[in-house]
């Protein structure tokens, strides 16, 4: 007897067998379920399924609408909601870790990872949805490149860690001659495998799933790396951030760094672990404040300069610089930047538009 009725008289909903096969959800018309307790019922399966729901709902009820929430409850218990960490080591920068980690156990494999040396790299990357059994390919663009035979898919599962560990090093190092580091871009791509629509009928037994479904893949997301360049040249005295930006373009322009150099305080230190902006780096600027040669605003101003003048080309930087602010507990200026993304959005699509 449902939830619904009173007596056997007035019992007006009714269960379902629904079954998964090739990615595609089916009703079992002529299936028997027999409750034997409350929370427990029985019922015969007559071809081996990927999965299956046994759903109560209420007789009125179509099949086409049973299948339908039964499609979107399973879509929503297999999101995994997920973070990309990328590490480096502080003492060999080429040495890299990257893992796909369940945004509940961030901290604890940041912690993990620093207590194996690498402590160092860019910021996690925003949250990203997958399911158990995607495929996360990996890529490399701009001037660095991997070195080692490192896996190309890694299949994220929520109880194993995905993660894998590779060395990397500048593709050209006649590139990026007025920065202090080569720079480039790690990117992800998620492979999933779709139901086609060629059938909605259920398969008999002995036929392949090949046909029925299709890979589909979509770029999650890609994280800026960075490898200093101590190696090619012996150290020197650490030179001065570039005193204005070439590009006024974009909306992250001399304007908004000026005033965010005006606005934040010790926390700039965190803000450029977070943009990446190399440790060196970083003492270096110290250094020029210490000697009396820059300001406290000054040396804000340079590594935000740092970071401009060295991020990819295909860095949104907007999105990077606002999730730096917001990890360094600044939310108040991430909204500010976020605000001037917009901003400079908008007016370029009335300028297309007119």
């Amino acid at each position: 007897m449902g939830d619904y009725a009173n007596t056997d008289e007035e019992e007006n909903d009714s269960v379902h067998l629904v079954y998964m096969q090739a990615g595609r959800w089916f009703r079992q018309a002529d299936a028997i379920i027999k409750q034997i307790k409350v929370d427990v019922v029985t019922f015969h399966l007559i071809i081996p399924v990927e999965r299956f729901m046994v759903v109560r709902t209420r007789t009125t009820t179509d099949d086409e609408t049973v299948l339908a929430l039964v499609n979107a409850l399973n879509e929503f218990l297999g999101k995994r909601f997920v973070e990309v960490v990328v590490r480096q080591k502080t003492d060999n920068p080429f040495e890299v870790a990257l893992q796909v980690t369940p945004i509940s156990r961030l901290d604890q494999v940041v912690k993990h990872l620093a207590q194996h040396g690498f402590d160092s790299g860019p910021a996690p990357s925003h949250v990203l949805c997958l399911q158990e059994g995607d495929i996360i390919e990996l890529e490399f663009s701009g001037n660095i490149e991997c070195t080692d035979n490192v896996p190309d898919q890694l299949i994220y599962k929520s109880n194993v860690p995905t993660v894998t560990y590779f060395t990397v090093k500048e593709e050209n190092k006649f590139r990026q001659k007025e920065h202090e580091y080569f720079s480039g871009l790690i990117c992800l791509t998620r492979k999933y495998l779709q139901p086609t629509q060629k059938s909605k009928k259920p398969m008999t037994t002995g036929q392949g799933h090949d046909d029925q479904r299709e890979w589909k893949s979509e770029r999650i997301c890609s994280l800026q790396l960075n490898i200093p360049k101590y190696h090619l040249t012996p150290n020197a005295e650490p030179l001065k951030a570039p005193l204005q930006i070439t590009d006024t373009t974009g909306p992250v322009d001399k304007d908004l760094l000026m005033t965010l150099a005006d606005q934040m305080g010790d926390e700039w230190k965190k803000v450029a672990h977070y943009l990446g902006v190399h440790k060196a780096r970083v003492q270096a600027i110290i250094r020029n404040v210490t000697v009396g040669e820059r300001s406290e605003r000054d040396a804000k101003y340079d590594m935000l300069l740092t970071w401009i003048k060295g991020a990819a080309k295909a860095l949104d930087k907007v999105s990077a610089l606002s999730a730096a602010l917001d990890n360094s507990d600044r939310n108040d200026l991430a909204e500010t930047v976020r605000r001037r993304g917009k901003g400079s959005l908008d007016t370029r699509r009335m300028t297309l538009v007119s």
